[in-house]
């Protein structure tokens, strides 16, 4: 699966921005990114995925383009996630500091499924594990 992380600012800059998200124990880091040496980590121990974006604009998404990564993820199903739809990826959470109000700002988005919501490419049939 390619995922792809979308940011966008309305408002103040920010500083120290970072998305977070981790993969469960039955999904595997591929290791490629786009762009390629973009600042993503992954601790294979944790299953955690850390984009340090660092800086972010306001406007960012709105006059300018949006801040975007891509990486991809493997799914092997096992035999007792038949006809459920598991998660791909969990909960991610943005975090920055405001610098004009100096405070922390976060924002969780939920996680992504193997329905894939938003996909008009993915049919129903797709959308979850079958033999």
């Amino acid at each position: 699966f390619n995922v792809i992380w979308s940011l966008a600012n309305s408002t103040n800059d920010l500083d120290g921005v970072a998305v977070r998200a981790t993969l469960p124990s039955y999904m595997n880091w591929k290791g490629a990114t786009i762009p390629s040496g973009a600042p993503i980590t992954f601790d294979s121990t944790s299953g955690e995925i850390i984009w340090r974006v660092g800086e972010l604009k306001a406007g960012v998404g709105y006059i300018s383009p949006a801040k975007e990564i891509g990486f991809q993820v493997g799914f092997l199903p096992s035999p007792n996630q038949l006809g459920q739809t598991p998660e791909l990826v969990s909960a991610v959470r943005v975090e920055g500091r405001d610098t004009f109000t100096d405070m922390l700002l976060q924002i969780e988005a939920p996680p992504l499924t193997l329905e894939l919501e938003g996909d008009p490419k993915v049919e129903m049939h797709h959308r979850t594990v079958v033999k």
